[in-house]
């Protein structure tokens, strides 16, 4: 999942608006199970905000880490401190599953205290 998140931090940062909207679209659509797609889209027009980064559409965190906490409630987790330029980080949780094909897909993605 950590190489999904760096192809859409390329693609956000793609010079080429057209391009990186549409591969970020792909990645999206190819990374989010399809049963939670609805709900980060309306999370993102509530927020005027990008669904994966939890901030504004048009910049990308300048690095992030991992934070990985126990599995809570038998879920698998991924937990990921985003560093702005701003110095305004965020922690974002992602609810990961597996697919039939083996891949795993973003079920839930919900804001986290630091």
């Amino acid at each position: 999942m950590l190489s999904l998140l760096d192809s859409y931090k390329d693609a956000m940062d793609d010079e080429d608006t057209a391009r990186g909207t549409k591969q970020r679209e792909e990645l999206v659509r190819g990374g989010v199970a399809p049963a939670y797609l609805g709900t980060l889209r309306d999370w993102e027009k509530a927020n005027s905000a990008d669904g994966l980064f939890r901030k504004p559409v048009g910049g990308s965190p300048q690095c992030w880490d991992v934070a990985a906490p126990p599995a809570a409630g038998g879920k698998n987790l991924l937990v990921l401190n985003y560093h702005w330029f701003e110095n305004d980080d965020t922690r974002v949780m992602f609810e990961l599953d597996k697919v039939g094909d083996g891949g795993t897909v973003f079920v839930k993605i919900t804001d986290s205290p630091l």
